[in-house]
């Protein structure tokens, strides 16, 4: 491995110059001399370089001449009528793109006509064409997508992984390329959201199959309901009016949930403190229970899942354990309403 570090036994570029860089992105000729490290990496500029310092190779992501770093993003090769040799490249604003391997200060590519000053520059369209999810609306920040699988993947394959380890991870990638800057964590969780809403909608689009139990489906012989109470969330709380992503995917809408009790309180004899689950003793989930005195917006969460522990759906609790929402089902209620009011009856409510 020491011997991998000593570039003294390739001294010559290919074009018989003296060696500066090593760049494991260029085999199977990775040894480069200044000028063909820029003619090279002026164009792959997410190459990740090695500079020989002092007979040994150092992370470095410096060039002997200044050069323009262009973000790799696809491009028009004319914006008008004019003759090809009209028109030029240059740099426009600065941008921060984030990839698997950290941090990489670029510039937007601006596509000029000389002979008419009509110019391009890329859009939503264009970053999202070439791999890129835009941080901000005017891309100041890029996060490459495969970044976003990755972290997703991960997350499926160890869920206790967290975000700001991730991205911790990802600083000491830039870091150990030799390259500077920070990543945002907020920025970086709350794009990571909006491209997983994204990819979710476009699955359900392509008949992808929702949140389901593969050896369930497509019939759920057993289903086990249980409520936590601790999270709850209070009304003081800004974010509680914020519109959900994913509203209706897992956590059912409480419209349709408010909606449903009512149907049964309505068709049952619903008297306060009847309808115990067991015992009289027991009071956890009475048919009818009252809502909480304190600054709480939402009790908890009741979730339901399969026998194989696969999550299926939740509800939010807005007044405790319910003897109804066990019984509440997305979509299909109203359908078996009447089988749902002979189980009541059944019941003795």
């Amino acid at each position: 491995m020491l011997a991998t570090l000593d570039p003294q036994s390739h001294r010559v570029c290919q074009c018989g110059k003296q060696v500066v860089v090593r760049c494991l992105d260029c085999l199977p000729l990775p040894f480069l001399c200044a000028d063909c490290d820029i003619a090279v990496h002026t164009r792959f500029v997410l190459h990740n370089r090695e500079a020989v310092t002092g007979g040994f190779l150092q992370p470095s992501s410096e060039f002997h001449k200044p050069i323009v770093r262009l973000l790799p993003v696809q491009r028009p090769d004319h914006v008008c009528d004019c003759p090809v040799g009209n028109f030029e490249v240059s740099p426009g604003a600065i941008v921060a793109l984030v990839t698997i391997n950290g941090r990489y200060n670029l510039e937007l590519p601006v596509v000029s006509c000389t002979s008419c000053d009509l110019m391009w520059s890329p859009s939503v369209k264009d970053i999202l064409g070439s791999g890129y999810w835009p941080g901000t609306l005017n891309f100041c920040t890029l996060f490459s997508m495969d970044v976003f699988q990755s972290f997703y993947d991960i997350k499926k394959a160890a869920p206790g992984m967290s975000l700001k380890a991730f991205v911790k991870m990802l600083d000491e990638r830039t870091a150990h390329f030799g390259r500077t800057g920070r990543i945002s964590a907020d920025a970086f969780s709350k794009s990571f959201v909006e491209w997983s809403a994204v990819k979710f909608e476009v699955d359900r689009m392509c008949k992808e199959p929702c949140i389901s139990c593969p050896a369930c489906t497509p019939d759920v012989l057993a289903v086990s309901v249980d409520g936590n109470h601790k999270l709850y969330r209070i009304q003081s709380n800004t974010s509680t009016s914020e519109q959900a992503n994913f509203e209706g995917v897992f956590i059912e809408k409480d419209e349709e949930v408010a909606e449903f009790m009512k149907y049964i309180q309505r068709h049952t004899n619903d008297v306060p403190g009847k309808g115990l689950c067991g015992s009289s003793s027991w009071t956890a989930a009475k048919e009818s229970t009252k809502k909480s005195t304190g600054k709480l917006d939402e009790e908890g969460m009741e979730i339901a899942v399969c026998r194989h522990g696969v999550l299926l759906a939740a509800l939010n609790m807005f007044r405790g354990r319910s003897l109804l929402t066990p019984f509440f089902s997305r979509g299909s209620w109203q359908l078996a309403s009447q089988d749902i009011l002979r189980s009541f009856a059944r019941c003795g409510l």
